[in-house]
């Protein structure tokens, strides 16, 4: 292993998410980061631009962590993926509806949105839980769509 190569692996070290996702797939956070840039370059080669690499992050490995949680005997995972799955449905809505002037105002949308995506699926952060407490939940309570017990923890 050359000196460049160990340097990156002690750096993504430091990076706690990257070790949940290299565990949920079975794949070396090395191998992730660096096929990551061209796999993204590819998607944009073929003609397909950001939303496409927003979906391939909001959808891969949230599917397979969910699977996993499926599995498992506790609750603490499904209710993490539970609620992500709520709070990417609820981009996706709004997204549906507002795209165009969503990004004609900021025009790094989908920068955003990948970053966002990574918060909300990382166990570490528990972003999904964060959004769904301080933005749907109290959304969906204000308009009795779900009952007032119906808080995550």
């Amino acid at each position: 292993m050359n000196r460049a190569h160990r340097a990156l692996v002690r750096e993504l070290n430091n990076y706690p998410f990257l070790q949940d996702v290299e565990e949920a797939t079975g794949i070396q956070k090395i191998h992730l980061v660096l096929s990551a840039g061209p796999f993204f370059l590819l998607l944009r080669f073929f003609g397909y631009g950001p939303n496409a690499a927003c979906n391939v992050i909001g959808f891969v490995y949230p599917t397979i962590a969910s699977m996993k949680a499926i599995e498992t005997k506790g609750t603490l995972d499904d209710t993490q993926w539970l609620t992500y799955w709520t709070v990417f449905a609820a981009l996706n809505v709004l997204e549906g509806i507002l795209l165009k002037y969503i990004v004609a105002a900021f025009p790094f949308y989908f920068a955003f949105k990948f970053g966002l995506l990574i918060w909300a699926q990382a166990p570490s952060s528990r972003g999904a839980v964060f959004i769904y407490s301080h933005l749907l939940a109290p959304f969906f309570k204000t308009h009795s769509v779900i009952p007032a017990s119906g808080a995550v923890s």
